[in-house]
């Protein structure tokens, strides 16, 4: 007799169990994921730049954009207008698509690096037509998303003008396109009169969106059901000297390395060590452990991002760095540590760091400029005191929020 083929019946015994997207009364959220950033609208706009007889159009544009911006791979479309009556002297109409980065490290130590040059004769006068140059030429180009340097490629750096505190020294990212129009002359043919009109590009990288962070960015609440979304930095001196610096100084930062520009970053700082030590760096400051601070000076701590730009002088890299901004730190209340003596004290604080508002690019390679971001925490004893400054800082990428 020949098995049968067909599966044996189940039978439920209990119902499913019911399933909800919410928390009952006896349970939180940990975690929800969700689109990290905002969402992509497309635009369907026109940008509009008239000057000297000529009509630059562009489509795909925002509506009521300061100027018109594009991204890798996006298609870069429009029309140049001739808004002119001597059409029939026109010798030629190009379409130029540029983009320079541009850095000055160093008195005197200029550099330029050319990364888009797209060049399209959109007319060309002729002799054998007797048909004049049209009023309209249309064109459209797909916007590159890497360029060459040093035989090296790397992904185009955004839009960017960065100033350093040294008067006049910079980096400098910009593209733009250019319509321009060669009139010739009937009677004298090498006498040739150029007409253009530009304008301005932004171009902003498309990264891939980071993780999204918890929704309770608070290291007391999440560390033990979350503690993978955690890392803990040891911070370290910064003197040489051997002193009595035997506090324990800890950063806890989000393990995701990646942020947005526009995220506010949760960090969480502690300090502790012997009471005597803690007092002595504390000792002008004794207020801050109760109620906020009036500034920035009354605490020895401080966390904020920092950014470094690197750049290529011959055989040689210039470094600088600029402060993005600066954290807010809370003050927490003491936790009692099973084990911990008697004489030891431990001091909690945290908080949030951001961008200020005028800070919109993120960390780019660009092989004449780096441009890296790190998380940084610092702790300053105050002036005439043996104990020693500790430092301590996360690498982290920074995203734009894209075109």
């Amino acid at each position: 007799m020949s098995p049968d083929p067909s599966p044996p019946l189940y039978i439920s015994r209990s119902p499913s169990p019911a399933y909800s997207p919410f928390p009952k009364s006896t349970e939180q959220t940990v975690q929800r994921s969700s689109a990290a950033g905002p969402s992509r609208v497309t635009p369907t706009n026109y940008f509009i730049k008239r000057d000297d007889g000529i009509t630059l159009l562009l489509s795909g544009q925002m509506d009521e954009a300061q100027r018109p911006s594009t991204g890798p791979g996006a298609l870069l479309e429009g029309q140049v207008i001739l808004e002119r009556t001597d059409r029939e002297n026109i010798g030629g109409v190009e379409l130029k698509i540029e983009g320079l980065l541009e850095s000055l490290p160093l008195p005197g130590a200029y550099s330029v690096v050319t990364v888009v040059a797209i060049s399209d004769l959109l007319y060309h006068f002729s002799n054998d037509s007797d048909s004049c140059c049209p009023n309209s030429l249309p064109f459209s180009h797909r916007f590159p998303s890497i360029f060459s340097y040093e035989d090296v490629v790397y992904p185009l750096p955004p839009t960017c003008h960065i100033l350093f505190s040294y008067p006049q020294l910079f980096v400098k990212c910009t593209y733009h396109i250019t319509a321009t129009v060669l009139m010739r002359h009937p009677m004298a043919p090498f006498f040739r009169k150029e007409h253009r009109v530009s304008v301005d590009l932004d171009y902003r990288p498309q990264p891939t969106p980071p993780d999204p962070m918890l929704e309770n960015p608070s290291l007391v609440l999440t560390v033990k059901s979350c503690p993978e979304e955690w890392i803990q930095l040891p911070m370290t001196s910064t003197e040489t000297t051997v002193g009595p610096n035997n506090l324990a100084c800890d950063l806890f930062a989000p393990a995701s390395r990646v942020f947005r520009v526009s995220d506010s970053i949760p960090f969480h700082l502690q300090v502790s060590g012997p009471a005597a030590l803690i007092g002595e760096m504390f000792r002008r400051r004794r207020h801050a452990f109760t109620h906020p601070p009036r500034s920035a000076e009354e605490l020895p701590v401080r966390v904020y991002l920092l950014r470094r730009v690197i750049m290529r002088v011959g055989d040689k890299n210039a470094r600088r760095s600029i402060v993005l901004g600066e954290g807010t730190l809370r003050s927490l209340p003491p936790v009692f540590r099973e084990g911990a003596s008697s004489g030891t004290e431990a001091l909690s604080w945290e908080g949030e760091v951001r961008c200020a508002e005028d800070f919109t690019v993120g960390s780019f390679e660009a092989g004449l400029v780096t441009v890296k971001d790190s998380l940084a925490a610092e702790i300053s004893p105050p002036p005439g005191s043996a104990l020693h400054r500790a430092f301590a800082e996360y690498p982290v990428r920074l995203i734009e929020n894209g075109w």
